[in-house]
């Protein structure tokens, strides 16, 4: 009793009063109370989990399931539609599952938590939804398909224990406690918890909640970023971060791999052992990519206060065949999806310029437009005013004016930020600063 006296006392994180208590009540269904200087956001935890063998043939079984009822509710929803043109919910196919279970020969159903069926089949309306969605918009309509047997698979879990949250453990309805690789944050109790099998035979557990983060003090900096396949980004500052192109890195590596798969016989345990080898591979490939591009957001949004960017349409340069796998490398959607987040979380701004904005082709000094500039030219010399220009470099400026003017209305101004003035700052202009870099680059 005093252990759960004294956990039921412990402050929260981002609490700063001295002596505050973040929740007062019930010990099992703790009541959040946020402080309202401090936003509250919604954050996603992921953490690896380490099942017995005894879990995993279990799992197994309920990943099996899990994709059965999948295509048993599609298959009887499309004919459902095809032959009386009537449109069944998940409603209607879980009081019909309900009566399936009393069928001794899908008895095996009832042994799958049926939280995790259920949640199976709300998946399926929301990619119905989607798909009626897609097709009102004119888009490509992408009608649910049927789940084929692989190895990856994930099951969503209610009813979690509370009681061995608190003490810092997760136990899920029939499969009991996990193992996790660290330990669980200081949050309560999920109404959801997800279980997925990556492909490279990993577990992770997932779980969404909401938490308080505290802002970052303001800073008076802005900066400008273009984004890039020779250099992941050029700042306006005249910073180029590296492209560390780890897919590149590591191709021969795959190709070796995938063709030793091609070469093992399907059904064997080789052939097992190393398809894992080659989804490890690849897994280690995308981890490198995400820390790279978590490490450079994180550093941007702690030193600068306004970041502005450009709204690039990645969906539709990646079509290119020749740069597709280069871009995809780079990671330009996410950088764009982590900086947003993060922006927003910690009080900062970003703003995303026009795509159709010539920011390489403009003359940062003279504001003149060139007619044609090809991707292999990285100097240029203006025709007008005669100044030499980093391509990159000039783009992240021009970028970072562009940027200001439209959050400036066209003026400059001082900007408040969170009821905190911020002077905008007196940066030389972009032909002074690209003078300097190229001198600085001819000296070193």
């Amino acid at each position: 009793m005093a252990a759960q006296t004294a956990r039921r006392a412990t402050p929260q994180p981002g609490c700063k009063a001295e002596g505050a208590r973040a929740f007062i009540g019930y010990p099992l269904r703790p009541r959040m109370r946020y402080n309202p200087r401090m936003p509250a956001v919604q954050r996603s935890f992921r953490i690896r989990a380490y099942p017995n063998p005894a879990q995993i043939r279990m799992l197994n079984q309920w990943y099996g399931s899990a994709r059965w009822l999948w295509n048993w509710a599609l298959d009887m929803r499309t004919k459902a539609y095809q032959r009386r043109k009537e449109s069944l919910t998940s409603i209607a196919v879980s009081r019909k599952l309900t009566k399936l279970k009393t069928v001794p020969k899908f008895s095996w159903l009832a042994k799958v938590p049926a939280t995790c069926l259920t949640q199976c089949l709300r998946d399926q309306d929301r990619a119905f939804a989607n798909f009626f969605r897609r097709v009102k918009a004119g888009e490509t309509p992408g009608y649910p398909r049927f789940k084929a047997r692989q190895m990856n698979g994930s099951l969503r879990f209610q009813d979690v224990s509370e009681v061995k949250w608190l003490g810092g453990a997760v136990s899920l309805p029939k499969l009991g406690r996990m193992k996790l690789a660290e330990n669980l944050p200081a949050i309560a109790c999920p109404d959801t918890v997800t279980l997925k099998r990556e492909a490279d035979g990993r577990y992770y557990v997932s779980f969404c909640a909401t938490v308080e983060i505290a802002l970052l003090p303001v800073v008076a900096s802005v900066i400008g970023v273009d984004l890039g396949l020779t250099h992941l980004a050029t700042l306006s500052s005249c910073e180029k971060i590296e492209n560390p192109r780890h897919l590149n890195n590591r191709l021969r590596y795959l190709r070796q791999q995938q063709r030793c798969l091609a070469r093992r016989v399907k059904g064997s345990k080789r052939r097992e052992q190393q398809r894992l080898r080659v989804a490890r591979a690849h897994s280690a490939v995308a981890n490198q990519r995400s820390y790279a591009l978590h490490v450079l957001t994180t550093k941007l949004v702690r030193e600068h206060q306004i970041i502005c960017i450009e709204n690039l349409a990645v969906r539709n340069m990646i079509k290119n065949p020749r740069l597709a796998r280069h871009i995809a490398d780079a990671g330009w959607g996410e950088f764009r999806r982590m900086i947003e987040y993060k922006a927003k979380w910690y009080g900062r701004t970003v703003i995303a310029v026009d795509r159709w904005f010539p920011s390489s082709k403009t003359c940062g000094k003279c504001k003149h437009v060139v007619d044609e500039l090809r991707l292999n030219v990285r100097q240029w010399t203006c025709p007008k005013c005669g100044t030499v220009h980093d391509r990159d470099i000039n783009a992240a400026q021009n970028l970072l004016l562009a940027g200001m003017s439209e959050l400036g209305g066209g003026e400059r101004r001082d900007l408040g930020v969170d009821g905190a003035v911020v002077d905008a700052p007196r940066e030389a202009p972009p032909g002074q600063l690209m003078s300097e870099c190229l001198e600085h680059e001819r000296v070193n």
